[in-house]
C-alpha cells in the first residue's frame, strides 16, 4: 500500500562526518527515502552540522542542527535539557510540518522524542531505533550507557513509554523484552548495505599492490574501530598462531579508526611484517558528488581479501559482516550478540568463542586450506547479503510510517 509523500524527521545523536554504523546507516536511509519520494530532514548535533558545512559535503537532503551544548545540559540537568529540546523540536516541527519522526539512539534523542510527544505535541508519531551502546550492556569491557544507573533509569523509563521501537537484531529485540516492553510495540528492521556498489569490477592485483600485498597471498580482513569490543588482540594472536601452520603466505589487514595503535601488539606476536593497519577511510566524494559509504577504497579492500574474520565480543548489528558478505567473502565471527544474528548461529558463516584464539586459528586454518569450503561460504555470503539491501530496509520503515498514520 502506498504512503503519501511527506517530510520525515531523521533525528540522531551523532552524525557525519563521524563514520560509525548508525551515522552511515542514516545517511543511506535518507538517500533511499529520497528515491521513494519522501522528503527526509536529518536533525543532528550542532557541531556535526558545522563540520559538514566546513567540509563542503554536498548532501541532497536538508540537515538541521540540534541546540549547541545540549548534551552537556542534559547530563547536568536532564529535565531542563529535555524541556529545551522539546522547545527546539517544536520550532523545527512548525517549520517543516513533519509527518513522522524516525529517531536513532535511545539516549538522548529517544528520550527527547518521547518527552516531546508527551508534553509538547501529543499527536506526534515516531519510532525509536536503538543503535548499540544505548541499549546493550557488557560490564566486562565497560560497554553500554546503561552501566550508569542514572542513564539506565532514564533510558528504561522512556523506552517503556515509547510508541514504536525498532530492533535491528534478535539481540536488541531481547533487550527490549527484558525491559518489559510488549512485543506489539516492537518492529524488526535490519541495517542495510548498498549491494550494487559491492558488485563493481575491482582490479584485485592493483589494490593489493597499493597496500604491499602479493597477488598470491591469502588475505584475512577485519574492519572496525580499535575498541575492546572488536577484540583485535585475539585476532592478532590467532593470526600469529595460524602463520605457524599456514601452507600459504598469509596477510592480515585491519581497517578502522585507531588501528595504528595495534603496531606494538603485532611486534609482540612476531607478525609485524604480515599485518597491514589502515586507519579509517573517509567518504568517496568529489566536490560535485554525494558522499558514498562505505568508500570506494574500503569496498576495494573487501573485494581483494579472501576471508573476513571478526571475533567481536558484542555488536548491535555487525554491519561490517554484512559488507563482507556483500563482497562475497566467507566469514568467521565471534559467537556473540549481533554477530550470531547475522550468520544465524552458523548457517551463513562460522562462529567461534571470541576469547579463544586457538579455536579461531583452527577455523582460519580450516577455511584457508579448503578451496571447496571457501567457495561454499562465498555463495552463502552472497545469498545472505541480499536480505540487507537499502531498498528493502526502507520499505520496511515506510510500512511503519504508514502503520502509524492509521492510529
Amino acid at each position: 500500500m502506498s504512503v503519501k509523500v511527506g517530510k520525515i524527521a531523521l533525528m540522531i545523536s551523532s552524525y557525519l562526518p563521524n563514520l560509525g554504523g548508525m551515522e552511515v546507516g542514516l545517511h543511506n536511509i535518507a538517500l533511499e527515502l529520497l528515491k521513494q519520494g519522501k522528503e527526509p530532514v536529518v536533525i543532528a548535533p550542532w557541531r556535526h552540522v558545522k563540520q559538514l558545512k566546513q567540509l563542503g559535503w554536498d548532501l541532497p537532503y536538508r540537515v538541521e542542527p540540534l541546540p549547541p551544548k545540549i548534551w552537556g545540559l542534559l547530563s547536568l540537568w536532564p529535565k531542563l535539557g529535555l524541556n529545551v529540546l522539546g522547545y527546539w523540536l517544536s520550532r523545527l516541527d512548525r517549520k517543516h510540518k513533519f509527518e513522522f519522526w524516525h529517531v536513532t539512539m535511545a539516549y538522548p534523542t529517544g528520550c527527547a522524542i518521547v518527552h516531546y510527544a508527551e508534553n509538547v505535541k501529543r499527536d506526534a508519531r515516531y519510532l525509536i531505533r536503538c543503535a548499540g551502546e544505548d541499549i546493550q550492556r557488557k560490564s566486562s569491557i565497560g560497554y553500554g550507557l546503561r552501566l550508569d544507573p542514572v542513564l539506565d533509569g532514564l533510558i528504561s523509563s522512556y523506552l517503556k513509554r515509547a510508541q514504536t521501537l525498532v530492533a535491528i537484531t534478535d539481540s536488541v529485540f531481547d533487550e527490549y523484552i527484558e525491559l518489559g516492553i510488549s512485543e506489539e510495540r516492537i518492529r524488526r528492521v535490519p541495517n542495510g548495505v548498498p549491494l550494487d556498489r559491492f558488485r563493481k569490477y575491482v582490479d584485485v592485483d592493483t589494490v593489493r599492490h597499493k597496500y604491499g600485498i602479493g597477488a598470491g597471498d591469502f588475505v584475512l580482513l577485519c574492519v572496525g574501530r580499535n575498541h575492546q569490543k572488536k577484540n583485535y588482540e585475539t585476532l592478532i594472536r590467532a593470526f600469529a598462531e595460524w602463520k605457524k601452520v599456514a601452507k600459504c603466505n598469509g596477510k592480515l589487514v585491519c581497517v578502522g579508526k585507531g588501528v595504528s595503535a595495534l603496531k606494538a601488539l603485532t611486534h609482540e606476536h612476531g607478525v609485524c611484517d604480515d599485518v597491514c593497519l589502515i586507519e579509517e577511510l573517509g567518504a568517496s566524494q568529489s566536490k560535485s558528488e554525494v558522499p558514498s559509504f562505505p568508500s570506494d577504497d574500503l569496498i576495494d579492500i573487501y573485494r581483494m581479501a579472501n576471508l573476513f574474520v571478526f571475533p567481536s565480543r558484542t555488536e548491535t548489528f555487525g554491519i561490517a559482516i554484512v559488507e563482507a558478505m556483500a563482497a562475497g567473502l566467507p566469514v568467521i565471527v565471534g559467537d556473540s550478540e549481533g554477530c550470531r544474528d547475522i550468520v544465524n548461529f552458523g548457517e551463513w558463516g562460522l562462529m567461534v568463542d571470541p576469547e579463544d584464539y586457538l579455536k579461531l586459528a583452527e577455523k582460519i586454518t580450516l577455511v584457508a586450506s579448503n578451496f571447496n569450503l571457501q567457495k561454499d561460504f562465498q555463495k552463502k555470503s552472497l545469498t545472505r547479503s541480499k536480505e540487507f539491501s537499502w531498498k528493502y530496509v526502507v520499505q520496511l520503515y515506510m510500512s511503519i510510517y504508514h502503520e502509524n498514520e492509521r492510529r
